[in-house]
């Protein structure tokens, strides 16, 4: 009996000096644990808006023998991102790097008006440009994290860009007293016009593949989100992001003068992602 009671007093202090490292909650347990260098992994995906800029063919532009309109030019964004934790005295922030294939570029229809309306100088040129640019783009934006439970987020940082491809759809449709002309090519490159003071198209040239071009393209990235959490660690989010163009995208072609153009899309995007925040000591 004796020995009874001194083992079930055994067991009791031992129960007794487990139970503090039995009650600790999780963020003391996170103490004996170290952050992962990258703590978050993403999967994108989502569709583009894009309003490129820089000149009278693709911005909406109006005068007394020519009038350019904007069109809807769609695009989409593909790609995968790494989020690195930042210590910070503001709240939560972390580092997010992505390597993105873009799809973005212009459409545009433009319509000339000549001032002389003689049986030979009559013509009405209507022409329909639909631009597509493949770029292989890294972004680097800090997050910062706001809000209950930090589940909405806002980013600034920049894009660095490369160009692939370029794929142009021009369609042409001339209008005069002795006849009428449709006709529609697709090609790889892009089609550089100039338009004299009486609003005719004084010269067209075709520059082929890149070579109107600049290899490379940056700018400024801004945008918003929201978190969903899902079973741990899995997660999703949605953004809403700016890619605004500094560069000059367009490289002379001789003896056409290239209009200046940048580049400007909105991204609606989706993100399945992967949190993998602690690892053990």
């Amino acid at each position: 009996m004796k020995n009874q009671s001194i083992f079930f007093y055994a067991i009791v202090i031992l129960f007794l000096s487990g139970l503090p490292l039995w009650a600790q909650e999780e963020h003391q347990l996170q103490k004996t644990m170290r952050k992962r260098f990258i703590d978050r992994v993403e999967l994108m995906m989502g569709p583009s808006l894009c309003f490129n800029y820089g000149n009278k063919f693709i911005d909406s532009y109006s005068s007394n023998v020519f009038t350019n309109k904007r069109e809807l030019k769609y695009g989409y964004y593909f790609g995968l991102g790494l989020y690195h934790p930042i210590k910070s005295r503001i709240g939560l922030v972390s580092l997010n790097a992505r390597l993105i294939l873009e799809y973005k570029g212009a459409n545009s229809k433009f319509t000339t008006a000549p001032l002389d309306t003689g049986a030979t100088h009559n013509l009405i040129q209507t022409v329909e440009s639909d631009y597509s640019y493949r770029y292989i783009t890294f972004t680097l934006t800090p997050t910062f994290y706001f809000g209950k439970n930090k589940k909405w987020s806002v980013l600034v940082g920049g894009y660095y860009s490369w160009l692939k491809s370029v794929d142009g759809h021009v369609s042409w449709t001339s209008i005069s007293k002795s006849y009428n002309e449709f006709s529609v090519q697709s090609f790889k490159g892009r089609n550089i016009f100039e338009i004299n003071p009486n609003g005719g198209i004084m010269s067209f040239g075709q520059a082929p593949g890149l070579s109107s071009f600049q290899n490379i393209d940056f700018g400024a990235v801004f945008g918003i989100g929201y978190f969903i959490p899902l079973k741990k660690p899995h997660g999703i989010s949605i953004q809403i992001i700016d890619h605004f163009g500094i560069q000059d995208i367009s490289k002379q072609f001789f003896p056409l003068m290239t209009p200046p153009e940048k580049n400007h899309s909105i991204n609606l995007i989706f993100s399945y992602t992967i949190n993998r925040s602690y690892s053990k000591l």
